[in-house]
């Protein structure tokens, strides 16, 4: 019976099948490469090098919309290509021009995040992905000329007065082109001073104190005990420098999952008797607790005293008592009294102004200054606290 698999009804899909054809077969024989395409997608290519002074221009032969300008193209042996410019293209693919990456810049965004991006330094005053690299004007000492993609990330350093670290010397942006050239940025940059105060010249990141601090802070008692049918809620406080963030953005982790689990929204669930630690993380910050899980549960009772250390000449504060046990809050109710710095003797620095549920008032004296003691119990006796507060006057 005759084989039909290569028949079509028209010559332009013939030629088309037979492009198709060929194209893969040079791409899945030795002269095609799978690569990573701004590290998110595969796709093969088949690349050779192009004439070039510094060989550093390769040519990258693709399907026609697997790869556009300012693609980051990374083949297995480390090699980064920067898809430049379009050299043809046919029905089937296209020719890109490539520069190999030297370099990955790396820089402060206005968020306080620190972005990176591979790309191409040059000593030339243009980006040049051509052939004829030898005509472009050389740099003046103390210049370099660097070439990224065109990203959201890369569009926000295309200022001048930028600064970077590039091979642990400074430099500063004074003019940036991201029109010219489809897909890339083109910055030029003049040498500058480093400033050990602000720039990390080992990390390569200038300006790297506007780098955001994360913390991470979990209320719960650190040595937290609960019954194998109990489940216990991680109380969490994280910042974003001094901004809160919130919670949902936490991921949690029990670094032992057959002691207890932990969920999204940090709810902890026993699974079986022991030890194990949980862990709330952000970014580069985290904090845990070590949770112990017991058939019986013992009963650990704690009180939290919320407010600040002093109290202002003539001024209100309130303090707020948290009862726990084991970590989780307990409904008691809370029963102040108020001494002196000796903990006994009836203090004249500050008096009551109102109690109110477990929320209690101080008034500070308009003349004493110095500490004082707050003292807490539970209804009941059986949980009991105190504080040292401070009287004084304003700065």
């Amino acid at each position: 019976m005759k084989d039909y698999s290569d028949y079509h009804p028209t010559r332009k899909e013939k030629m088309l099948h037979d492009a198709k054809k060929l194209f893969d077969f040079n791409v899945t024989g030795f002269s095609g490469s799978e690569v990573i395409v701004n590290k998110q997608m595969t796709t093969k290519v088949i690349m050779y090098d192009k004439y070039s002074a510094s060989q550093s221009v390769k040519t990258v032969i693709a399907e026609k919309d697997s790869l556009t300008f300012g693609d980051i193209v990374t083949f297995d042996d480390g090699l980064i290509l920067l898809i430049g410019t379009l050299e043809s293209e046919n029905v089937v693919t296209k020719k890109w021009v490539a520069k190999k990456c030297n370099i990955t810049l790396k820089w402060v965004d206005d968020e306080g995040e620190i972005q990176e991006s591979p790309c191409v330094l040059d000593y030339n005053a243009k980006s040049n992905f051509g052939v004829e690299e030898g005509k472009v004007m050389s740099l003046p000492d103390g210049r370099r000329q660097v070439i990224l993609p065109k990203t959201l990330h890369t569009l926000g350093i295309a200022k001048r007065d930028k600064r970077f670290i590039i091979g642990g010397e400074a430099f500063k942006s004074i003019d940036c082109d991201y029109v010219s050239d489809e897909g890339l940025v083109n910055l030029s940059l003049q040498s500058t001073q480093i400033d050990p105060a602000i720039d990390n010249v080992e990390m390569g990141i200038a300006n790297y104190d506007k780098v955001a601090k994360y913390s991470i802070y979990i209320t719960n008692s650190e040595n937290t005990s609960i019954s194998i049918d109990q489940s216990l809620q991680l109380n969490v406080e994280a910042f974003k420098n001094t901004t809160p963030i919130p919670i949902n953005e936490l991921t949690f982790t029990s670094l032992d999952e057959y002691i207890a689990t932990v969920n999204s929204n940090g709810l902890i669930t026993p699974v079986s008797t022991g030890t194990v630690y949980i862990q709330a993380n952000y970014k580069n910050a985290s904090a845990q607790i070590k949770l112990t899980v017991r058939d019986i549960q013992y009963n650990n009772y704690t009180v939290d005293i919320e407010g600040s250390e002093f109290i202002y000449l003539g001024a209100k504060q309130t303090y707020k008592a948290m009862f726990k046990n084991n970590g989780a809050e307990t409904s008691e109710k809370a029963v102040f009294s108020l001494f002196d710095e000796d903990g006994k003797s009836v203090t004249k620095k500050a008096i009551v102004s109102g109690i109110q549920g477990n929320s209690i008032t101080l008034l500070g004296d308009t003349k004493l200054m110095g500490y004082i003691v707050l003292s807490v119990t539970s209804e009941n006796g059986l949980i009991k606290g105190s504080r040292k507060l401070r009287v004084k006057g304003y700065l």
